[in-house]
């Protein structure tokens, strides 16, 4: 984004408390680093700190915008202060009650000022960042001889956390797990030195010039214990005392402040003063000036010397080049009473070893290498000097840090000579300074999402059938800067063709080239990788390559396939419907899949069973005749065969067995009682019972003249079933079931027409149900049931069809085996003398799904009834003629042909 507008861009993903990340444009990542934070989150934004205090609404104040949850009293109720620390542990200082009561503070921006608290001396909180101050304000000689004064305390109460001092006096909140959570600076006293005691503001911050002096501090138990169980700290005091000497001193500029403690949230080591005095702070209050050099000026003469210690795992990555780093802070106070010069001593910042809590003058880190000097002065602060920013180089050092794998980079500012004139303030952490700034750069990463056009994928053994393939990538780069992209093509280990670096582009973005025309050549192997080059900066840097990717070039299509099948052979008629056959593909030895269709369906690809395999694949016919089958193969370069067409019919069927029930009295020969196979002579005979009678067969009752021999099976519900002597058909296997039935009467009943018996059921029934099974209010209606052993239960297929008394219908039964279907056609032939037929052999068609087991009845068909619980039942009444009986599933076609009147279909 930098780069497209030309403008500077924060980049908000790396954003934290103390560190601001900007993508300037023609230099790189630019980030500041500061020693404290400057910013909090709230919601998805940044927010700069603000310890200005307001009103809560309940009596308390809150600061705006502080890393520290605290609270001041707002109404001189309550705890003085109260601040929690990030685990929740917490201290509150509060204004013993033999003290008298507070009174309303004023708010003074991060200020709360108790007025008078005693005569002529005010008490003052002031909100930070991280911590809370307390300050007695003390206005005369007067008010500076009462006995409080020199020795004062405050309540103070810890929750979740038990008190400590340090080696040092430092008073210490521990939690259960032995971190300190909060903690106190040593306590100071000064006067007002050269800042004439105008303002609070100007006051709590040690002025300039002011004689100072050391208190005492100590944590009293009121109840005289010793010790105390951890978590309990209610009724203990913070006692503190300033020297006596100090207050009563002649030369003492009023007003006095007493810094009687500051509570902060743990500070680790970002930062420490020491003095050559003794002194030292570590972790110090962010409402504390930094001081460097010969102070000859206060009354507590000294040198001083700065540490600060900045993280920068931020900079972590061999790729990573650090461009630029300076160190910059504000100065403040320089002594002599001239603004905006330059002179010596130069104030010199070092690269110096890390350090702890045992830092002091006498325990130092290790001074490792000077960075930088300046000689830049400020200026008198009570002159009305501004403050000037002093800048020193720090690349080198930090180098050296992160060469050696330092987690922080410590620096130690210091005066070039102990001199008076060498006297420099600085800034409060509160500033926002000091701070790091580092230009930096990252190398792109190396690319991604490999690929070709046409495709291939990048491990190897891969083929294209393209001499001129376009080569594709995705380049990024770390630090979001637009990058340019080049591709490299070689063959046995050497370069044989480079893009060179293109137009850049957005991060994140996908760059691609087209080999030229003449530089592959087919059957050779070829090698290609790519690299991204950041153009951010005047170095271009360049990335790591991606990973090697390979190819072969394939331009020679495979052999036209051969086709082979055990069921179906080319050019011949064979099978049946319903009956599967299986097709054998096979072509060149580079074949990787075929692409094939049936009979013009949607072609389908299927992988070969190995590079030159072959893939067989079973068709089951749903139609007699012709069929086609078309056939490619396409190789691992997706080259692609001429299309082989392989011909070949499936057989018409025919049934298994048929009984046409017709007259047979003019043979002299002819059995009354015995119907005859018209398929197979004599294999499936039909035994019928003397007790049944003939009559009129559908075609002979619309056509006497035409078909006077056509007679039907006349049923009266009271019958045996005509028999054949075996089974006819294998449920198990495809079949079709055909008959023309008459129901004489409508009733709320199951006649079975045609079925083939197990041992104790029929496996197979077509004829009429009761109404439990029917549609919705009908009384009977036509069916066709199955069942998946001699025990199981019956899946059922009816007809919406009305039965209508004395009306010939067509009914057929159709088993899909291999879509495991059954299929109910009814076909209305009429009434005689209507016209035939009524449905003009269009059949209507219902279907259920059934679920085989491989088992089929074994026993005879029964014309006119079924066997239930190995008893005849289900005796049909009305008449029954023409059934056939299919081992294969015949279509639609074919059954609207009979219903038609098509005998010989």
């Amino acid at each position: 984004m930098a780069e497209a507008s030309g403008e500077s861009v924060v980049a908000s993903e790396y954003t934290t408390e103390r560190d601001l990340v900007t993508a300037v444009p023609g230099e790189g990542l630019v980030v500041e680093s500061t020693v404290d934070p400057v910013r909090i989150q709230r919601g998805e934004d940044w927010v700069d700190v603000d310890p200005s205090l307001a009103s809560a609404g309940d009596g308390r104040l809150v600061p705006a915008a502080t890393i520290a949850d605290m609270t001041i009293s707002g109404n001189g109720e309550g705890a003085l202060v109260e601040i929690a620390a990030p685990g929740g542990e917490s201290l509150a200082l509060s204004w013993p009650a033999e003290y008298g009561d507070l009174p309303t503070p004023t708010v003074e921006g991060d200020l709360a000022v108790y007025k008078s608290v005693w005569p002529d001396i005010d008490l003052v909180v002031r909100a930070g960042v991280e911590s809370f101050s307390t300050y007695l304000v003390v206005h005369t000689a007067e008010a500076a001889a009462r006995p409080e004064v020199a020795d004062f305390a405050f309540d103070i109460e810890v929750d979740g956390a038990e008190l400590r001092t340090d080696d040092q006096g430092r008073v210490e909140a521990v939690n259960a797990s032995g971190d300190v959570v909060l903690a106190t600076d040593l306590p100071r006293a000064w006067d007002a030195g050269e800042s004439g005691g105008a303002a609070v503001q100007d006051l709590v911050t040690e002025p300039v010039g002011a004689r100072t002096a050391d208190m005492e501090m100590a944590v009293d138990p009121a109840d005289g214990a010793m010790s105390r169980m951890f978590g309990e700290g209610t009724g203990d005091r913070l006692r503190l005392q300033t020297p006596a000497d100090f207050l009563t001193a002649s030369d003492l500029r009023f007003p006095l402040v007493l810094d009687p403690t500051v509570t902060v949230a743990d500070q680790d080591d970002r930062w420490a003063m020491v003095w050559d005095n003794g002194d030292d702070w570590y972790g110090a209050p962010d409402d504390m000036r930094g001081r460097v050099g010969y102070d000859g000026w206060s009354s507590a003469k000294k040198i001083s010397r700065m540490y600060y210690q900045f993280p920068i795992d931020q900079f972590d990555g061999t790729d990573l080049k650090i461009q630029s780093a300076t160190f910059k802070h504000k100065q403040v106070h320089s002594p002599e009473h001239t603004c905006d010069t330059s002179g010596s001593p130069a104030v010199e910042v070092y690269r110096t070893g890390g350090y702890g809590a045992g830092i002091s003058w006498g325990n130092q880190p290790e001074r490792m290498a000077l960075q930088d000097s300046s000689t830049l002065r400020s200026g008198h602060i009570d002159y009305g000097c501004d403050a000037r920013y002093q800048e020193w180089d720090v690349v080198t050092g930090l180098r050296s840090a992160k060469f050696d794998n330092w987690p922080r980079y410590t620096l130690m500012v210091k005066s070039a000579s102990a001199v008076k004139d060498g006297w420099r303030l600085y800034g409060m952490p509160l500033s926002g300074y000091p701070k790091l700034v580092v230009t930096y750069n990252r190398a792109p990463s190396a690319p991604t999402g490999m690929s070709t056009s046409p495709a291939t994928t990048c491990s190897g053994g891969t083929y294209l059938r393209d001499t001129t393939p376009v080569l594709s990538a995705k380049f990024s780069d770390p630090d979001g800067h637009n990058v340019s992209a080049k591709f490299d093509v070689g063959i046995n280990g050497s370069l044989l063709w480079s893009s060179g670096y293109d137009g850049a582009k957005a991060s994140g973005q996908f760059h691609e080239v087209t080999v030229p025309s003449g530089t592959l050549s087919d059957g050779k192997t070829y090698i290609w990788r790519a690299r991204g080059r950041d153009i951010s900066t005047a170095d271009n840097r360049e990335g790591d390559w991606s990973t090697m990717c390979s190819f072969t070039i394939d331009t020679t299509r495979p052999a036209l396939p051969t086709v082979t099948s055990s069921g179906y052979p080319e050019d011949q008629i064979a099978g049946g419907i319903g009956t599967g056959g299986s097709f054998t593909f096979k072509s060149s030895s580079d074949t990787k899949s075929f692409r094939y269709s049936f009979n013009g369906a949607t072609p389908k690809t299927e992988n070969a069973s190995s590079i030159g395999g072959t893939l067989t694949k079973t068709f089951t016919p749903s139609r007699e005749g012709s069929q086609r089958l078309t056939v490619e193969a396409i190789d691992r370069a997706g080259n692609v065969s001429d299309a082989k067409t392989y011909r070949f019919s499936v057989d018409f069927a025919t049934a298994a067995a048929q009984w046409r029930m017709d007259d047979t009295s003019a043979d002299p020969e002819a059995d009354p009682n015995v119907v005859p196979d018209a398929v197979t002579g004599g294999e499936h005979p039909l035994t019928v019972p003397t007790s049944i009678a003939r009559g009129d067969g559908p075609f002979r009752a619309f056509f006497p003249n035409d078909f006077p021999d056509d007679q039907a099976l006349e049923f009266d519900g009271t019958d045996n079933a005509a028999m054949s002597p075996n089974a006819v058909l294998n449920t198990s296997q495809p079949f079709t079931i055909t008959t023309y039935v008459r129901v004489d009467a409508v009733e709320d009943a199951t006649r079975v027409a045609v079925s083939q018996d197990g041992q104790l059921y029929g496996g197979v029934q077509l004829g009429q149900l009761g109404s439990q099974y029917c549609p919705e209010s009908m009384t009977t209606c036509f069916g066709f049931w199955m069942r998946p052993s001699d025990s199981g239960t019956d899946t059922r297929v009816t007809s919406a069809r009305p039965v209508n008394p004395g009306e010939w219908v067509h009914l057929s039964a159709v088993w899909d085996a291999p879509n495991k279907q059954m299929t109910l056609y009814t076909c209305a032939v009429g009434t005689p003398p209507d016209e035939f037929p009524i449905d003009s052999g269009v059949p209507a068609a219902t279907s259920t799904s059934f679920e085989p087991t491989g088992w089929s009845p074994g026993g005879p068909v029964r014309v006119g009834s079924n066997l239930w619980n190995g008893v005849e039942q289900n005796r049909w009444k009305g008449g029954i003629d023409d059934v056939r009986l299919y081992t294969a599933v015949r279509p639609e076609s074919a059954i609207s042909s009979i219903c038609a009147g098509d005998v010989t279909a």
